[in-house]
């Protein structure tokens, strides 16, 4: 894999830090949802988002 630039890595950070406050966001509004198919679709947003960081990540190994 080749070696990322200064501004590659920025930008990759950033985006981790967006997906992972994504994921948690998601997570706290499916908390609060009454209605089961919003809670079911937020649940599965906060799962995406969290695997987003995870792939993300990897680029950064």
């Amino acid at each position: 894999m080749p070696s990322l630039t200064n501004m590659e890595l920025d930008s990759l950070r950033e985006l981790i830090m967006e997906e992972s406050l994504a994921a948690s966001k998601f997570a706290a509004y499916a908390q609060t949802a009454t209605d089961t198919a919003l809670k079911n679709h937020l649940n599965k947003a906060s799962q995406e988002a969290g695997r987003n960081v995870k792939t993300l990540k990897q680029f950064l190994s």
